[in-house]
This record gives C-alpha cells, structure tokens and sequence, in this order.
C-alpha cells in the first residue's frame, strides 16, 4: 500500500498533462468567446461553452494537483480523477 500523498509513477505525469491542457485549451477557448461576443454573438457562445467544458475538470484537477504539491492537509494525488483509464 502506497503511503497517502506520494505520487503513483506515469499515472500522475498523465494527469498532469491532461489537467495542463484542459485548463489551458479551456481559459483559451473562454477568453476567445469573451472577446468574440460582441462581434460574433453565435461563435461566441459557442467558444464560451466549449471553452466551460474543458475549464471546468482542469480547474478542478490543477487546483487538487497544486493541494497535494502544496502537501495542503486533505489533499492528495490520489484524489485525483484519473484520464488514463
């Protein structure tokens, strides 16, 4: 049994990768839709939900990532939604 808190080998580098790219494709795509909304309401909707689809679980993931790094009481890599399965 894994001591609680210790990284679990290539599942975590996975799930870093992915909670990375989600967070970032994410704040992109909501960033872009902000923009887009006064020029283009319909294209900028649209960026805004698809950019909320994928902000949401990498906000999620790098805010418990950043916790267990952080050795915050309560948080843990195994906490973590695992991407790889």
């Amino acid at each position: 049994m894994r001591a609680r808190g210790r990284p679990a080998g290539k599942r975590i580098i996975k799930t870093v990768l992915a909670a990375i790219v989600l967070f970032a494709i994410g704040s992109v795509m909501l960033w872009q839709g902000l923009k887009a909304l006064p020029v283009d309401k319909d294209r900028g909707i649209a960026m805004i939900v698809v950019g909320a689809i994928a902000f949401l679980p990498g906000s999620y993931a790098s805010f418990i990532l950043l916790g267990a790094w952080c050795r915050w009481e309560g948080y843990s890599y195994q906490d973590l939604p695992s991407y790889d399965e």
